[in-house]
């Protein structure tokens, strides 16, 4: 019976760190991902043609940021649970 419920403990523990390298693969990837989307609007906003275009630009940026912001938030409350 003990063997049983030590290769539970296990598949759990096992199964429980899948899922945080998963996490934390996941969150490396998006994190990338919103970076190269700042960096560019970054250089599109620099070379905006007009000041309308530069505006939904700003608000593009801004949205990303708070994406980012949404992710580490995420990833710190993930890490601390898991």
């Amino acid at each position: 019976m003990r063997n049983v419920q030590a290769a539970l403990r296990r598949q759990l523990q096992e199964q429980a760190a899948a899922r945080q390298a998963a996490a934390l693969a996941l969150h490396s990837d998006l994190n990338d991902a919103l970076t190269a989307l700042l960096l560019q609007l970054d250089s599109a906003i620099e070379t905006s043609l007009s000041s309308e275009a530069a505006e939904k630009l700003r608000s593009a940026q801004a949205l990303a940021e708070e994406l980012r912001s949404q992710l580490a938030t995420f990833a710190t409350s993930s890490i601390e649970s898991g």
